[in-house]
């Protein structure tokens, strides 16, 4: 449906800002496709792959309504993204909505500048380009459907929309007016908004929104007409000009509505045509008003309406006038107050009342006065005009009360003003009602101008000139440099390199800011605002300054994604102050910032020095947005930022600081200080933490300001107290402030404690301490069993630690922890004994460290110490440091030298981690039975022990790096170790058979030991094992077959190696989740049918291909292209073990001797074995089997075989044929043709040779095949063996066993049938057991129409069909076998096709 103009513009304003309010809901691509040709296939593949890469896409459903015109919403989307990806198929030019998507892509291409990729899918560039071939058919067949609609739809929609109008008196409006219960009123209503609803929708192919404003028209009328209905039932008619009131009003209503509605269906179409239906709403109202007035009584002169040859203030006067005179007719005698009975003389009559009665009534007129005011303003407002009203209101509201004022006191000087207040209120209510009907008329009136927009036709002009834009449109597209996909052959390629050229113009590098994100939005501005300052040309430095946890990367991670994508690159560079610490630290940075600006790993930067020039060069060209995060040295900013002369003219670089010295000297252009939350701002982010929504609840609206208060605005710390208050009651609340009151409000690791404190025990404390001091940034798993090993119960703590926000896990399962939160915890240690360095549970300070050790005071109080040293300056100490240290039970080196008996360490010692550990082997004297954890890495040994210990809690061994390491240890002694990690160990040549003992292993890591050149067989028995990674040992050249033992391994990573085969009982492997291996990678569902394809390529022979699939399962399929007799013959005794067979034969003849081969093989196998048959239901929609009545000693049944989906056609057609066979003596009676729905061939015999007729306007959709067959004894199955469908036409074969026909779908049916064409010589054959003889045999071809992909799908699952209408139908039940559960057999089912594998559906070979 078309929208006018200002429709239009309206929607366009409103929808722009829906899409701003919306956090990142812009779209970033456009897809625009032709439904029908590659929805299911290359669109729905793109569509996919474009939402797994994390970009935003607009597909366009073609199942919703649409007009002649795209909706707005569709063109602010295309507006809105910054790629539109356009697939030209060969019917892409015959859809009008294609061609204005196409118009409005290439307008933005031309005006805004958005990226257009034309994808070429099954036509050519030129033939796009110049409107040729089939694309060239498909856009003139679009422009001759403009002149077919433009002369039929205009002449049908008259008369639908007359018969839809007419459903508004189909509703009685008697039945309205004669309601008098509320309730019953509003259902009567409602009935007919939906009558009204339901027959519009036939009309217009109405979208959500169209639907929702027509509803809203409808709901008008409804609502207006009754209204005015109800209004008219309480005008005082005078009983000589109407005998029955509602019969009257009704015919007035009937009267005003239907003959404007009678003129809209013409006059619609007319340039005047709003206009002429203007003016019959105003006449038949004025009838309608004359008439209602008349049986009334109201004289001429009372009627406002028929003074409008005069200014309307006067006519107001003078209707005032004119009532005033009504009023005076009535008069009687003077009216006293205090006399208590009054008598009034009107209208010839002498009556007599209460003085309390008259006041009432007086009461009436005044009321009735006010509503006739109202009546005045309508009309001023109607003759004026909103401005003019506007301008000149206080003097119409004083000239409307004046004449109100004057019409009043004559009212109250009237006695007898009975029939003046009966006139008054009929002409109240006739005005009313005539207003009410008005309302109802113009939105009729405007449905119909939607109804008229919707079914227009296209002028010529309009044809002519939307050929034009069309043309013009198709050439420039096709001028760009796009894809072009045959064949469908390179579908998965062309997804990925779409994908991976979008992802790059999109630049998508968001970061993750704030769950939470309170305030955020104001401070960014602010900081937008500073780095729009200078001109923009000039490179502008930002510093943002702060306390830790007051939010700086925060509002950094947030500008980097409001801005980033205005700069040509940016870059991110996190932690700087962490990062920097580490072993080559400053040069990984420099690295990274050079990777992100040029996306590319060939320069390597050496040191430091070299790292400043290669900046310099590389950078100064390029304007970027560089976001330094958390600098704490002056040499950090020298050597990532040296100078504004680094960075191309307009870049941005922000520098986020703990100390603002870093930033003086004219180092930045502006500084930021982050200041603390408000109290709103406060009050909100604590809110979400402690109550999981905005707000505080009721009760604990006071306590929250109090806490705020403490928090003192710092995000970390509300963040932090809420999680802890979360989910306590109120007295819990008021314990904790309590508490905060004893800690002053600027010690804000104090405030921290509290959550410390909160913690429910010693253990929970232990577990946040050792990871504030030892395992920040190591895997959460390897600290678990770590701490578990000391007893502390780790798994639950770290949870109760991350519920608290005390501790995080980030998405690669390593520990985190804010520094204030670290910091606070060391203060914890440090604060226990300020002074005494041995008496602390902890050293992590490595002057702490050296301190103790070189004066060997150590003492029983520690429990964990860490010295970490550059390897420039390795300190040698003695292990006699350690004697006293009797409960070390974490111990983590680097740079360390120890001299001395090794029996002085901690036989409590559960975490040894000493990187660069100097020894050939760990030391005979060293106890290590408590250990759990071993890291040894860059160690120096050659072998791990010379005399091994049993070390029955040792569940971590980690050598990586070590290379001189030649041999694995004996791992006999090792019982219960999990993970196995000897990363590039380059000489490790010898993994010892030992390993297969290792009975709870569930990770071994041989990655880059290049010297080792195979596994010991015993590693295939690792039931426990469940990742094994062997990528980069370049000698191991195959895996054993025994690899399918190893029933827990759920991900293979063996790449970069000499494997060049794929085990065979890999597929069998019901664990495997992830594979890399020779060249394939992928979760296992993907990459299986590829693994699967390769070992059916020409290289091997056929027989051998077949022998290794049946040896695999019996369940298995075959596709064979170019097939000799040579090579059936070597397959010929394997056949019946075959689930499905497809031969291309390359000649007549080769199809002859094709045929005749398998037709041996299959009569040659005598054997009746039970099949493993789908489930019950998929085989009611295949099978069905029917006793018949014989009158021969022979056993008579028929076998139906449905070959396609089920919908309504099937059905009938199988219940003829139930019918017929159940109740016909011997089943002959079937039925014949009934075109064009179904024809029929028919044979003697087991086979039926018939050629496939083309039906005008439909598709084949399903084949049904019956079968008449006799046997000597009693049958318990159907006796059916394979079913043989030949294509003589195309040399085709396909055979399918039973059971593989009861477990098609509907897509595999699809693949039968997709290979059957009009004018095809088909042949079926049905092969049953040898003591059963085949009858007849007799073909259905079942045809659905082709209409606009609205087809409704009749599925036999959900049609009240009887599964059987005579007792003489076997139950299925007795049929059902055991459905296929293995993996493998599931594969085999779904993905051996050969056109399966054509159509792109697997994953491909990387290169």
């Amino acid at each position: 449906m078309s929208l006018s103009g200002s429709d239009d513009e309206m929607e366009m304003d409103f929808l722009r800002d829906r899409y701003q309010e919306m956090d990142g809901g812009n779209f970033e691509v456009f897809l625009s496709f032709r439904g029908e040709d590659t929805r299911a296939s290359f669109t729905s593949h793109l569509y996919t792959a474009l939402q797994n890469a994390g970009i935003f896409v607009f597909k366009d459903d073609e199942s919703l309504s649409r007009g002649k015109q795209i909706s707005p919403s569709l063109r602010l989307a295309i507006e809105e993204s910054r790629i539109s990806i356009v697939v030209f198929s060969k019917n892409y030019a015959e859809s009008i909505w294609c061609m204005k998507e196409l118009e409005k892509i290439m307008e933005c291409h031309r005006t805004i500048g958005n990226v257009v990729i034309p994808v070429f899918y099954d036509v050519d560039p030129s033939e796009v380009r110049h409107q040729r071939g089939d694309f060239g058919k498909a856009f003139r067949r679009l422009l001759s459907k403009f002149s077919i609609e433009k002369e039929v739809k205009v002449l049908d929609w008259k008369q639908l929309w007359w018969k839809t109008l007419r459903e508004i008196c189909d509703i009685s409006a008697l039945q309205i007016i004669f309601s008098s219960w509320t309730e019953r009123r509003d259902k009567l209503d409602n009935r007919w908004k939906k009558t009204l609803l339901v027959q519009i929708s036939k009309i217009l192919d109405l979208n959500p929104r169209w639907k929702m404003k027509i509803a809203d028209s409808i709901e008008s009328i409804v609502s207006q007409s009754t209204r005015g209905l109800l209004e008219g039932d309480e005008i005082p008619f005078r009983k000589e000009k109407v005998d029955d009131v509602k019969d009257f009003l009704v015919k007035q209503w009937t009267e005003v509505f239907f003959e404007p509605v009678s003129i809209s269906e013409v006059a619609l179409l007319d340039p005047c045509g709003e206009t002429k239906i203007a003016n019959a709403i105003k006449l038949n109202l004025e009838h309608c008003r004359e008439a209602l007035f008349e049986a009334a009584g109201i004289s001429r002169n009372l009627v406002l309406n028929f003074c409008e040859e005069t200014e309307i203030t006067n006519a107001i006067e003078l209707h005032m006038k004119h009532w005033m005179d009504a009023f005076s007719k009535d008069d009687g005698t003077v009216l006293h107050s205090g006399y208590p009975c009054v008598h009034i003389q009107g209208l010839g009559n002498s009556i007599t009342f209460m003085e309390s009665d008259f006041q009432s009534r007086l009461e009436t007129v005044y009321s009735e006065i006010s509503s006739l005011k109202l009546h005045w303003r309508e009309k001023v407002l109607k003759a004026y005009g909103n401005e003019l009203y506007s301008r000149r209101k206080s003097d119409i509201e004083r000239h409307l009360e004046r004449c109100a004022s004057a019409l009043t006191k004559a009212a109250r000087i009237s006695t007898g003003f009975q029939s003046s207040l009966r006139k008054l209120k009929a002409y109240n209510r006739i005005e009313s009602l005539v207003e009410y009907w008005r309302g109802a008329l113009c939105e009729t009136a405007e449905i119909s101008r939607l109804v008229v927009q919707y079914y227009r036709g296209l002028t010529d002009n309009e044809i002519n000139y939307m050929e034009k834009n069309a043309r013009d449109a198709l050439r420039e597209a096709a001028g760009i440099s796009g894809l072009v996909i045959l064949n469908s052959r390179n579908e998965s390629e062309a997804v990925k390199n779409i994908v991976k050229n979008v992802t790059s113009l999109l630049n998508k590098t968001e970061l993750f800011v704030a769950k939470n994100p309170v305030g955020v939005e104001s401070r960014v501005q602010e900081m937008v605002q500073l780095l729009e300052q200078k001109q923009s040309n000039d490179v502008l430095l930002l510093g943002i300054w702060g306390m830790g946890g007051i939010g700086k990367t925060t509002i950094a991670k947030a500008i980097y994604n409001k801005i980033g994508r205005n700069f040509e690159e940016r870059s991110f560079l996190a932690d700087i102050r962490e990062a920097w610490g580490q072993e080559a630290g400053h040069v990984c940075l420099q690295q990274q910032l050079l990777y992100d600006i040029h996306k590319e790993n060939n320069t390597k930067i050496h040191n430091s020095e070299s790292g400043k020039v290669i900046l310099r060069e590389r950078l100064r060209h390029k304007r970027i947005l560089l976001i330094l995060d958390d600098v704490n040295k002056l040499q950090q900013l020298n050597a990532l930022c040296g100078s504004r002369e680094w960075f191309g003219s307009g870049s941005r670089i922000i520098i986020t600081t703990r100390d603002i010295h870093l930033l003086r000297g004219k180092r930045v252009d502006q500084v930021f200080a982050m200041t603390e939350m408000n109290v709103d701002e406060s009050i909100e982010l604590f809110s979400w933490h402690a109550f999981k929504q905005a707000s505080p609840e009721e009760d604990f609206i006071e306590l929250s300001r109090n806490v705020v208060a403490y928090a003192g605005g710092l995000p970390l710390a509300l963040e932090v107290l809420g999680s802890y208050l979360f989910d306590m009651e109120v007295t819990e609340w008021k314990s904790v402030l309590e508490k905060l009151r004893k800690i002053p409000n600027d010690e804000v690791q104090e405030k921290l404690k509290i959550s410390y404190d909160g913690l429910s025990d010693d253990t929970e404390k232990g577990i946040f301490l050792d990871i504030a001091c030892f395992f920040i940034g190591k895997d959460r798993n390897d600290v678990i069993h770590i701490l578990n090993g000391c007893g502390l119960f780790a798994e639950n703590g770290i949870r109760v630690l991350v519920e608290r926000s005390l501790v995080t896990v980030d998405d690669k399962n390593q520990l985190g922890m804010h520094d204030l939160l670290r910091d606070m915890g060391r203060e914890i240690i440090r604060s226990k004994s300020p002074m005494e360095l041995e008496e602390r549970s902890r050293l992590w300070f490595h002057e702490d460290v050296l301190d103790v050790l070189s004066k060997e005071t150590g003492t029983k109080f520690i429990e964990g110490l860490t010295l970490k040293l550059p390897r420039t300056n390795t300190k040698s100490l003695c292990t006699k440091a350690f004697m006293n240290m009797k409960k070390l039970r974490l111990l983590q080196l680097s740079g360390v030298e120890l001299v001395g008996d090794f029996e002085y360490l901690s036989k409590d010692l559960r975490w040894l981690c000493w990187h660069g550990f100097p020894f050939a082997f760990i030391p005979t004297s060293f106890y290590q039975g408590s250990l759990v954890s071993i890291e040894l890495e860059n160690s120096k040994i050659t072998m791990v022990w010379k005399a091994t210990q049993l070390m029955e809690k040792l569940k971590i061994l980690n050598l990586s790096h070590s290379h001189y390491l030649t041999k694995t240890p004996d791992f006999l002694n090792l019982p219960n170790l999990e993970k196995l990690i000897l990363m590039d160990c380059p000489r490790l040549s010898e993994i010892s058979y030992t390993i297969g003992h290792l009975t709870k292993v569930l990770l071994i890591n041989f990655q880059d030991c290049i010297s080792l050149r195979n596994l010991p067989r015993s590693i295939y028995k690792l039931k426990s094992l469940k990742t094994l990674i062997l990528s980069g040992c370049l000698k191991i050249d195959k895996l054993e077959e025994d690899i399918e033992q190893m029933e827990s391994l759920t991900t293979l990573v063996a790449d970069k190696t000499a494997i060049r085969r794929v085990p065979f009982s890999i597929v069998r492997s019901k664990s495997i989740g992830y594979i890399s291996l020779c060249g394939y990678e992928g979760f296992s569902r993907d990459v299986f049918p590829s693994i699967i394809w390769s070992w059916m390529s020409p290289v091997n022979s056929l027989s051998s291909r077949v022998q290794t699939l049946v040896d695999m399962s019996s369940l298995v399929s075959l596709d064979v292209q170019n097939s000799s007799s040579n090579q059936l013959s070597y397959i010929s005794e394997e056949l019946p073990k075959l689930q499905s067979l497809w031969i291309e034969c390359g000649s007549d003849l080769q199809l002859s001797r094709d045929t005749t081969s398998i037709l041996d093989a299959l009569n040659a196998t005598n054997s009746e074995e039970s099949e493993s048959y789908g489930t019950t239901s998929q085989m009611q929609n295949v099978f069905t089997l029917i006793e018949c009545n014989s009158r021969s000693k022979l056993f008579e049944k028929t076998l139906l075989i449905q070959m396609g989906r089920s919908w309504e056609i099937t059905h009938i057609l199988k219940q003829r044929i139930l019918q017929n066979v159940t109740t016909s003596d011997g089943g002959d009676l079937l039925p014949g043709d009934c075109y064009p729905d179904w024809l029929t061939f028919s044979s003697e015999g087991s086979s039926v040779t018939f050629e496939i007729p083309e039906v005008n306007g439909r598709s084949l959709k399903t084949m049904m095949c019956h079968i008449h067959y006799s046997s000597s004894d009693s049958i318990t199955s159907d006796g059916l063996k394979n079913l043989l469908v030949i294509n003589h036409t195309k040399s085709t074969i396909q055979l399918y066993k039973r059971n593989a026909l009861a477990s098609f779908d509907d897509e595999e049916w699809q693949r039968v049938l997709s290979n059957i064409d009009p004018g095809n010589k088909v042949q079926i054959v049905v092969v049953f057991w040898n003591r059963i003889t085949v009858n007849k045999t007799s073909i259905y071809l079942i045809y659905e129409a082709i209409v606009d992909e609205k087809v409704e799908h009749y599925h036999a699952s959900n049609m009240n069909v009887p599964r059987s209408i005579s007792p003489g139908v076997e139950s299925m039940e007795d049929l059902r076998g055991a459905s296929v559960k293995s993996l493998t057999k599931r594969l085999f089912n779904k993905f051996l096709s050969c056109k399966y594998f054509c159509k792109g559906k697997v994953e491909k070979k990387k290169n």
